[in-house]
């Protein structure tokens, strides 16, 4: 055994090799950080020297460049060839000293660069050497020494300097240097009382181990015991799952309970999906004379009170046959005997005061119940029972840990001063922080500083034992709200409240659609409301006898009422196009049109609208003549809906052009309006259900916020597509392209 001197400096050895060897890698680094800096200074400093009107690189940068380079080359090499040797500190403390001397040189013996000298012993101080320190302030000595007589302006940046003068600079060099090495030495002192301990530490460990063998050879089967009990902890602590590790846990069972090799087999037995019968799971055997009772014991169900293992069940204790031939109940009696089966042996395993299992082994010759052996018996069991418990409950905290991870809501824990201790994917996903930047933050970083007040009084119900579940309010995201359904829980452990659980689910969809639910009421209301308001007057003047019938103002009254009756028609139609389309009950009535009577029927279908609002209305060229092979009734739906709205945007005196461009194997459909436009962030709303750009009941223009999203679906229902450029105060270009030979699917 080694000595404890020996072992402390074999272990001091060691702490500063890794010392030397760090230090080394950071000085490597360092020098070429410094070479790199001082090429820049010398660049920067003086970048070419001038004779006449001729000039060339300073030979400060071929000094910074070539001195600097081969004062650095052989330290690197060292570092690469012979880390933590003496000989590469002591390089290092003579190539960090002459990089310090360039960099004077370079500044013209600026006083703050002699700053960089002293930094330089400080870094070189890290080698805990006291003799790097001595090297290194030699070379400082000397530079000085033979500059100050023979170059007094590169070190001290004056003409001539006083001996007086290098005195003082080695002054306080040395002065440094005192506090420098009383540093080392401490240090080294310190790093000596470290392995001094951590060598006593190992000698007691030495000593415990000599007395605890000392101890086992006295307790021989108590140290199988123990063993056979280690064993199996140690196979379970290396399985997942039980049934990975049967053999290995019976075999170690078999051969530790008597210690010797008495034990031909064993089994365990686990209650099947009836919870009533058991099954054989696992099976060990020594050798081959075992095989028909393997068999045989494998392919049958045990119930309560019969065999040996029904037998524990039932007793819920060890149940011990000294010999096998004489039990009546054992089924397996006659397999038992063939394969000279003489004692057998059987104990539970126990989960909370329940029978999950039951182990049965079974010995060559008569054996007698002893205390020590149920004392073992009873360990075993109690540990695999253990074992099971844990990696049941395991298996259901991994399950809901991944149940948690994987949520889509956002779900973290907070400690009781409201720190985030927990964060899962939903969460990041929602509030864009990751579970490393959430944690160990305070909550109130989610919460708007308007809720704060309302958050604390959630807060303190919760701390009070009670739950909140679905309270609508808003979170932090970044710079915006976010509407969220949140709950909240106090976390409980060992009866003590510890936490507080918080899930957010975003319900900012819910809410925008609550949005348009809500103003697609308030458009539908208002558009039934209007032309219901004209077709009521309407009649109510003519039943009044107000306006005589046959009267040219009875004509326009019942005018006014079949277009509002038109307006309510157009108004239901949508609705139901819409509802067949999403629920997959749309059927396209396709047959071949000519593009270009489709576009003339559109167009003058709306010179009338047109005319009425003085806008002028006009196929801009002559149209395509293509057949498509399309849904007329549908298609002439989708143009009317764009002329229309064009023409209702657009100012008396303007102009829409209706036109059709053929583009290989599609064509497309272009309205163009001089309308207002419409702003670029109100693009998207355009083709969505129940939206207008304007929903309020004092909007200008009637609509219900239906006909583009309908008529986006019957685009696509072609396999076409939809869009829109527009500029505000331009006007807009609504266009869709349809295939030419579509042909619906089947």
């Amino acid at each position: 055994m080694m000595t404890s001197h020996a072992r402390t400096e074999e272990l001091l050895q060691e702490q500063k090799n890794k010392l030397y060897l760090r230090n080394d890698r950071l000085f490597a680094i360092l020098f070429v950080v410094e070479w790199i800096c001082l090429i820049g200074i010398a660049a920067i400093v003086s970048p070419k020297t001038w004779v006449a009107t001729s000039s060339s690189i300073h030979p400060h940068i071929w000094t910074a460049t070539l001195v600097g380079g081969l004062s650095i080359v052989f330290p690197l090499i060292l570092v690469k060839t012979h880390p933590s040797r003496a000989i590469t500190r002591h390089m290092i403390a003579i190539a960090q000293m002459v990089l310090a001397a360039l960099l004077i040189h370079l500044t013209g013996g600026r006083i703050e660069s002699h700053f960089l000298i002293f930094g330089s012993l400080a870094f070189l101080a890290f080698y805990r050497d006291w003799r790097v320190l001595i090297t290194a302030s030699a070379i400082a000595a000397a530079d000085h020494l033979l500059r100050g007589i023979f170059f007094p302006q590169s070190v001290y940046g004056i003409l001539y300097a006083s001996p007086w003068l290098t005195v003082e600079h080695v002054f306080w060099v040395v002065f440094e240097d005192i506090f420098l090495i009383i540093s080392c030495l401490q240090g080294n002192r310190e790093m000596h009382e470290i392995s001094s301990r951590q060598a006593e530490v190992e000698a007691s460990k030495e000593n415990v181990e000599l007395l605890v063998e000392q101890r086992t050879k006295e307790l021989r089967q108590s140290e199988k015991q123990v063993a056979t009990q280690f064993e199996v902890s140690r196979l379970l602590a290396e399985a997942t799952s039980l049934d990975e590790c049967y053999e290995s846990l019976l075999a170690c069972v078999s051969n530790g309970v008597f210690g010797d090799e008495s034990v031909l087999c064993s089994a365990i037995w686990l209650k099947d999906e009836s919870d009533k019968d058991l099954r054989c799971a696992g099976f060990w055997k020594r050798n081959e004379k075992c095989e028909m009772f393997e068999r045989v014991s494998k392919e049958m169900s045990i119930k309560s009170e019969s065999d040996l293992p029904g037998r524990v069940l039932s007793a819920g204790s060890i149940q011990w046959l000294n010999l096998v031939s004489d039990d009546v109940n054992l089924q397996r009696k006659a397999c038992a005997r063939e394969a000279g089966l003489r004692t057998a042996i059987g104990f539970p395993i126990v989960i909370e005061g329940r029978i999950a299992a039951v182990v049965e082994f079974y010995v060559d010759e008569v054996k007698q119940p002893s205390m020590e052996t149920f004392d073992l018996l009873v360990a075993i069991g109690r540990q695999i029972g253990q074992f099971m418990l844990r990696r049941s409950s395991q298996e259901m905290n991994d399950q809901l840990a991944k149940i948690v991870e994987s949520s889509t809501d956002a779900i973290y824990g907070l400690n009781l001063d409201l720190i985030i201790t927990g964060w899962n994917k939903g969460a990041e996903k929602l509030y864009g922080y990751t579970a490393k930047e959430a944690i160990g933050k305070s909550i109130t970083m989610l919460v708007p500083p308007d809720n704060l007040r309302e958050f604390f009084m959630n807060i303190e119900k919760v701390k009070e034992g009670a739950c909140i579940e679905s309270l609508d309010s808003t979170r932090q995201r970044g710079d915006q709200l976010v509407d969220v359904s949140l709950s909240l829980a106090p976390i409980y452990r060992n009866g003590e409240m510890v936490g507080i659980s918080e899930i957010d689910r975003d319900i900012s969809e819910r809410k925008a659609a609550e949005k348009r639910v809500s103003e697609f009421y308030s458009i539908v209301s208002h558009e039934l409301r209007t032309p219901l308001t004209s077709i009521r007057g309407a009649l109510g003047l003519i039943e009044g006898g107000i306006v005589k019938q046959g009267s040219q103002k009875c004509t326009d009254l019942i005018r006014i009422g079949r277009e509002s009756s038109d307006r309510l028609i157009r108004l239901i139609n949508d609705i139901l196009d819409l509802k067949k389309i999403e629920s997959g009950k749309f059927e396209l009535q396709l047959e071949p049109i000519a593009a270009d009577r489709l576009l003339e029927e559109a167009v003058n279908s709306f010179k009338g609208m047109a005319d009425e609002r003085g806008v002028k209305l006009r196929l801009e060229n002559e149209p395509p003549r293509v057949t498509i092979n399309i849904d007329k009734d549908r298609c002439t739906q989708v143009l009317s809906n764009l002329i229309s709205n064009a023409l209702k945007f657009s100012k008396g005196g303007s102009e829409v052009t209706v036109n059709g461009v053929l583009d290989k194997e599609q064509i497309r459909f272009i309205v163009v309006d001089n309308g207002p436009g419409i702003p670029d962030s109100e693009l998207p709303k355009l083709f969505q259900k129940f939206r207008q750009l304007d929903s309020s009941d004092t909007r200008k223009s009637e609509g219900t916020g239906l006909g583009l999203a309908v008529s986006k679906a019957l685009v696509e229902q072609h396999g076409g597509q939809i869009g829109v450029q527009s500029k505000v105060g331009k006007g807009s270009t609504f266009w869709f392209d349809l295939p030419l030979h579509y042909k619906a699917p089947v």
